[in-house]
């Protein structure tokens, strides 16, 4: 039995304390997720298949943001190691 995204979403949504948020991409969709220039540079040396995987995280990262009511996704940013620099006020994990 094949379980959709979609469901996997909406059951994790239903077990998350109010005010955390969660998302989820298929790495086959990651192609079409939207990278900023920079993110772009920072990928560019990178196998395609870790391009794609970053690509993912950030997606989902920025849809999570977006569904807690940050709508200025652009600034999510990394720090000098690759880590992801939060908004203010928001915390996460991509995984």
């Amino acid at each position: 039995m094949e379980t959709s995204l979609e469901a996997i979403s909406a059951a994790f949504e239903c077990i998350l304390p109010k005010g955390f948020t969660a998302d989820w991409l298929s790495i086959d969709l990651a192609a079409q997720a939207a990278l900023t220039a920079e993110e772009r540079i920072r990928v560019s040396s990178w196998g395609r298949h870790r391009q794609l995987e970053f690509a993912a995280g950030r997606h989902c990262a920025r849809r999570a943001l977006e569904k807690a009511g940050f709508r200025d996704w652009a600034d999510l940013t990394s720090n000098v190691g690759g880590v992801p620099v939060w908004p203010e006020t928001y915390v996460g994990s991509i995984s």
